[in-house]
């Protein structure tokens, strides 16, 4: 099967399709971004915008970290449920054990105790999916190539941050297309 990651946390694609595409099969929730603000998923009216997010993305497999952070699990499973009842995409949870171990081969390679962030982990885990993997969006610095303002994230106004070494993703990335295991796609989407 040919994945398109499209996007990751749901991600909106309407009003950016010049820029991202159309074309998404699998995508992925973060349950920390949704889970702010008064119960999440709880009401009708917060189903609803959940459900907006998933129509974008209709018949795509939905990635969901289960067990990548304490405390989270009640709301994964609710994540799972609601996405299963709209029968809108049909939601993957990952396996506990795979996460765990990338977690601590990323935390070894960059001699740090952060995470690896979700970009960093669906590529990891795309190694042992495809065959070919090309890398669109994956951009840590706070200008592109042509000197314009790239913002971490094109859709929101999240600032970068310290918890993942991005940087150092960054270059492992890098390291990987110098390499020849994958083919990152620098500047413009539309060049």
């Amino acid at each position: 099967m040919e994945f398109c990651i499209e996007m990751f946390n749901l991600a909106p694609v309407k009003g950016y399709e010049d820029d991202v595409g159309t074309k998404t099969n699998f995508t992925t929730v973060n349950q920390s971004i949704l889970s702010k603000g008064e119960d999440p998923l709880v009401g009708k009216e917060s189903i609803a915008a959940f459900d907006a997010l998933q129509r974008q993305f209709q018949g795509s497999l939905l990635w969901v970290p289960a067990f990548s952070q304490r405390g989270y699990y009640e709301f994964v499973q609710r994540i799972v449920n609601v996405s299963l009842a709209s029968g809108i995409m049909k939601p993957v949870v990952q396996n506990p054990g795979h996460f765990i171990g990338m977690m601590r081969l990323w935390r070894a390679l960059h001699r740090r105790s952060d995470w690896p962030s979700t970009g960093l982990y669906i590529v990891s885990a795309a190694f042992e999916l495809c065959e070919e993997i090309d890398v669109f969006g994956f951009w840590f610095y706070e200008t592109s190539l042509e000197g314009v303002p790239a913002p971490y994230h094109y859709h929101n106004d999240i600032i970068f941050g310290t918890r993942h070494s991005r940087f150092k993703e960054f270059q492992d990335l890098v390291n990987f297309h110098e390499m020849g295991i994958l083919k990152m796609h620098f500047g413009s989407c539309k060049s």
